[in-house]
């Protein structure tokens, strides 16, 4: 039940020319997120509406919330929510306690904070939000994100930080929304080396077109590893243990992209490319990843590898 999470986005039609768009993380894991998030997506869903301003919909959401949780403070919500006018070309949004999204300008590639955090959703109806607005220009970007990518760390307990975060959107601030979404959470995988998650990650990347025109793409990863990387690894082993070694390389491929420091990972990986004649690359990336983790298990592949080479 751990890997039920509390993080969570949507998108609600407001009407033939708004759009509601919404991040948001419960606080917790398990079960009793799980509810929550389920109560919140509902009274997001039945209080957002043409013209109704995000700060009044966090208003009603948060009413909702402290009524059905009964003052049990042990679980609350952060949010972002947004509304979209793609015919007045306007972001009007409320920011209730959430990771400040960022607003990439199509020219001149400026780095827009959006939204002062007011307080989070659920503690006590006694809050007032504020709506911001912004206007949108054809090509701009917004990008939204819970607390799991700047504190996701690696085996170092280094963070991955809101300053890594800055460099990466800089960096490929003119990359599709899509790239923009799913780069940044193998960007993130990739700085944590493997380590496993200690809180759930989701990214929701939306691209202003004009002329009532929008792209909106999401990313999102549970904690502990994403299921998704279980399987994988479980089916690239099981082609090994048949013996399709072509087949089993396809599927390691793009883990080892990901995941190139997990031991366990860069193992079997190797020894499957010492099976497809790939000998020298098993050495380099056994090498590579014994560089950033003296772990036994790479220690014994390497020393396997060594020996092929050496009988050539």
């Amino acid at each position: 039940m751990v890997e039920v999470g509390g993080d969570f986005f949507d998108i609600v039609r407001c009407g033939r020319n708004q759009y509601g768009i919404l991040i948001a993380d419960v606080s917790g894991h398990g079960v009793p997120a799980a509810l929550v998030t389920t109560m919140a997506k509902v009274s997001f869903n039945s209080n957002s509406g043409y013209d109704v301003m995000p700060g009044e919909v966090c208003q009603r959401v948060n009413s909702d919330l402290v009524r059905m949780l009964g003052g049990d403070f042990s679980h609350y919500l952060t949010a972002f929510y947004g509304l979209v006018d793609v015919e007045k070309n306007i972001f009007h949004y409320t920011n209730a306690g959430h990771n400040p999204p960022f607003l990439i300008r199509n020219q001149g590639g400026e780095l827009i904070r959006l939204g002062k955090p007011n307080c989070f959703l659920g503690f006590t109806e006694e809050l007032e939000f504020e709506t911001e607005s912004i206007d949108l220009r054809t090509g701009d970007t917004i990008i939204l994100y819970t607390d799991g990518i700047p504190e996701a760390t690696n085996i170092r307990k280094e963070m991955y930080d809101q300053q890594r975060l800055v460099d990466y959107l800089r960096k490929h601030a003119q990359a599709t929304a899509r790239y923009l979404a799913e780069g940044l959470m193998r960007d993130v995988e990739s700085f944590c080396e493997g380590q496993p998650a200690s809180d759930d990650r989701a990214v929701l990347v939306m691209r202003f077109l004009g002329g009532h025109r929008m792209v909106l793409e999401t990313a999102s990863r549970i904690q502990d590893q994403s299921l998704d990387y279980q399987d994988s690894f479980r089916q690239a082993v099981n082609l090994a243990k048949e013996k399709r070694w072509g087949e089993a390389e396809a599927e390691f491929e793009p883990l080892y992209e990901r995941f190139p420091n997990n031991p366990r990972l860069v193992s079997n990986y190797a020894l499957v490319l010492c099976k497809t004649g790939k000998t020298n690359r098993a050495y380099e990336i056994l090498k590579k990843a014994l560089e950033e983790s003296d772990h036994e298990e790479l220690r014994s592949s390497l020393q396997y590898v060594q020996k092929l080479i050496d009988r050539r």
